[in-house]
């Protein structure tokens, strides 16, 4: 895949935008590539799940997904499953007061290495390397979103805040020359 800044600037479909998981998102005719890592701080950051269906491919750097799978809790817990639309300005709905996570495995991507993600997996991911970018791509659109998210901190949406295309530009074009560095 072509990751010069001027072809990126020249053939998106959609401006870069920030997305609260800690990415930066950029859309692109036949993909979505997702820029990960110390630049990009999460602001919204569950273990969640998606609507859709998705192959990830990863173009360099490592990222960890780590998935998990949660029961029904008959007493107070540390967590909570609710429902999201994945869309800007969306609430959440409750769907389970008190559950228990339960750690099922990690994967490590690293490039060139394809991750299938089913629309029900439950994971968290985390950038192993400086930075890291993975080319998506999306089936349709299945079902809702589920996050998994600590009692003590309040929802907010992973879309509530997109930032500035020129900055997440700017954003990108420093990781992918750090990546000529390196």
């Amino acid at each position: 895949m072509n990751l010069d800044i001027d072809h990126l600037r020249k053939t998106h479909k959609v401006a870069p935008y920030y997305h609260g998981l800690g990415m930066i998102r950029l859309i692109m005719p036949d993909c979505t590539l997702n820029f990960h890592g110390k630049l990009i701080p999460p602001e919204a950051h569950y273990i969640h799940s998606h609507r859709r269906n998705f192959t990830s491919t990863c173009l360099f750097g490592e990222v960890k997904n780590i998935y998990y799978n949660y029961e029904l809790a008959d007493k107070s817990t540390e967590y909570v499953l609710e429902e999201i639309d994945c869309a800007e300005g969306e609430e959440q709905r409750l769907v389970h007061k008190d559950i228990n996570l339960i750690f099922e495995k990690e994967v490590i991507q690293r490039p060139g290495e394809v991750v299938d993600h089913y629309w029900k997996d439950i994971h968290d991911f985390e950038c192993l390397t400086e930075h890291a970018c993975t080319k998506v791509l999306f089936g349709k659109i299945v079902d809702v979103s589920y996050i998994v998210r600590d009692k003590k901190e309040d929802y907010l949406c992973a879309l509530s805040n997109k930032g500035e295309a020129e900055e997440s530009w700017d954003i990108i074009e420093r990781i992918l020359q750090s990546q000529k560095k390196g």
